[in-house]
């Protein structure tokens, strides 16, 4: 159960940070490099929705499983 938080709070810490940096960076005039990190942002986010539905797969909290 611990994973599971662990897995979903690490991964929106990371994303808000990313998201943060990069809009920081817009803010300051370096477009270039607040693009950059608004991709990253979304391949953090999709790995962090890729890891949630792999840790619930894995202890079985399958929500496509008929009951």
């Amino acid at each position: 159960m611990l994973v599971k938080f662990f897995v979903l709070i690490s991964g929106a810490l990371v994303t808000a940070g990313v998201l943060t940096a990069g809009l920081i960076s817009f803010r300051q005039g370096n477009s270039q490099l607040g693009q950059k990190l608004m991709r990253a942002r979304v391949v953090v986010q999709g790995a962090t929705v890729a890891l949630m539905v792999g840790t619930a797969f894995y202890y079985g909290e399958n929500p496509w499983r008929s009951s």
